[in-house]
């Protein structure tokens, strides 16, 4: 039977007061039941943020990850990792490193692409020299959208076949 441990974390007074840490702790426990792993350890950062690398249970975990203390780490969500692409690779790799298994939202990481992406969410434009990130799924609809409209003008410009009324407005 696989020793498995939860990570929590809330970041707000007002998450705090809606008990949020609790339901993601109930949630977690539910997945490792299913799971039919044991729970050996909680680890909970109430009122931290994800964008800190530097917190207490998270820290904690760290620590406890290079002993046989426990074989799998479950998140609620990627986000609940950290909020920052650079610190949720540094987290990621370092349990990988050591022969942890990851289940995020009671999902392998390792055999779910869908986890992956949600750890590397992270999306890097190239425009001339310089890289534009990190980008909310929205803005990067946005620029993609804009992307795609000024590609479609670009090939009817260059087929002959751009109506000269819509020109630079249409984009």
């Amino acid at each position: 039977m696989k020793k498995a441990v939860l990570y929590a974390r809330v970041s707000s007074d007002a998450q705090q007061k809606e008990g949020t840490i609790e339901s993601q702790v109930v949630e977690l426990k539910r997945q490792i039941a299913a799971a039919g792993h044991v729970l050996v350890r909680e680890y909970i950062d109430d009122g931290y943020g994800g964008t800190l690398l530097d917190r207490p249970a998270l820290n904690q975990l760290r620590a406890d990850l290079k002993s046989d203390a426990f074989d799998t780490v479950y998140f609620l969500a990627a986000d609940r990792i950290a909020r920052a692409a650079a610190h949720q690779t540094i987290i990621v790799d370092e349990l990988l490193k050591h022969g942890k298994r990851i289940t995020i939202a009671g999902k392998d990481y390792e055999e779910n692409p869908e986890n992956k992406f949600a750890c590397n969410r992270i999306c890097h434009i190239r425009t001339s020299n310089y890289l534009i990130h990190p980008l909310s799924p929205v803005t990067l609809i946005a620029r993609l959208s804009l992307a795609g409209r000024i590609l479609h003008f670009a090939r009817a410009a260059l087929s002959g076949a751009a109506r000269r009324s819509q020109g630079r407005r249409a984009l």
